[in-house]
């Protein structure tokens, strides 16, 4: 568990992802801490991963009941619209847009902070 947010924390996704097939079968979903759970979540919508999301947020769900009640968890609505297949393909590329483009955005801004520091 420790490499695994030691990769997400990182941003070594493509590590993260192959860990984390690796023993998905073996994790206690109960243990990982709720804003964990966020990270994990938005890695599914970096990679395009919509399987995933739907079997992390179902696992999620059973272990805590309030874990996506929370003011701060940003995919309420995605989670909400995995009863209708249309609607979760609309949230789905929606949220996918903006992760990727709030990514975009912290990479520029570490670039650029990185750049100042030199």
């Amino acid at each position: 568990m420790n490499r695994l947010i030691i990769f997400h924390k990182t941003g070594a996704f493509d590590q993260a992802d192959s860990l984390w097939m690796s023993e998905l079968n073996t994790i206690d979903y109960a243990l990982i801490p709720v804003e964990l759970r966020t990270s994990f979540l938005r890695q599914s919508l970096l990679s395009g991963d919509a399987v995933g999301f739907k079997a992390l947020s179902s696992f999620f769900a059973q272990s805590s009941a309030d874990w996506s009640e929370n003011n701060d968890f940003p995919y309420t609505q995605l989670v909400e619209a995995q009863q209708s297949p249309t609607d979760f393909q609309e949230r789905w590329e929606h949220f996918m847009a903006w992760e990727k483009e709030r990514a975009n955005y912290i990479q520029q801004y570490v670039e650029d902070q990185y750049e100042g520091n030199s």
